[in-house]
C-alpha cells in the first residue's frame, strides 16, 4: 500500500471588523479579544504546530503533516465555529468572525513563498465578502 504524502500547511487568519470593535469599544476591549482568539487557536492546534500573532489583528498558523487539502478544508471548518463563539467581556458580548486563506508547501518551495500564496488567498477571500 503507498502512504500518502503529507504535507505543511500555512493558515493566515484575520478577524474581520476588527477596527470597529476598537473605535466603538477601546483598545482595552480590542487587547481582550486578541487575548481569548489566540487562546483558542493555541487550544486547537496540535502540539506539533504553530501558533502566532503577525500583528494587528492577524494571526499564522502552522499545521505539519496534513494529508489533503479536504483535511485542511475541515480543519478550516472547525477553526471557524471555535472562534466565532461570541466573548464576554464586562458588559458587552461580541462576536467575531475571520477570513483565513492558507497554503500548501510542497518539496522546494520556501517559506516566504507559502506565506505569499497564503496571505493571497486570505486577502481574495477579504475581497469576496469575509468569513
Amino acid at each position: 500500500m503507498k502512504k500518502k504524502k503529507s504535507r505543511d500547511t500555512l493558515l493566515l487568519i484575520d478577524i474581520d471588523g476588527f477596527k470597529l470593535i476598537n473605535d466603538k469599544y477601546g483598545h482595552a476591549v480590542g487587547d481582550y479579544v486578541l487575548i481569548v482568539i489566540s487562546d483558542r487557536l493555541r487550544k486547537f492546534v496540535r502540539k506539533t504546530d504553530k501558533v502566532g500573532r503577525i500583528g494587528g489583528d492577524e494571526f499564522m498558523v502552522y499545521l505539519q503533516d496534513i494529508a489533503t487539502p479536504e483535511h485542511v478544508e475541515a480543519l478550516i471548518e472547525k477553526l471557524r465555529e471555535k472562534i466565532s463563539y461570541p466573548i464576554e467581556y464586562q458588559n458587552h458580548t461580541l462576536s467575531t468572525s475571520v477570513s483565513i486563506g492558507w497554503a500548501v508547501g510542497h518539496a522546494g518551495t520556501t517559506f516566504e513563498q507559502i506565506y505569499a500564496r497564503a496571505d493571497e488567498a486570505m486577502y481574495q477571500q477579504k475581497c469576496q465578502g469575509k468569513a
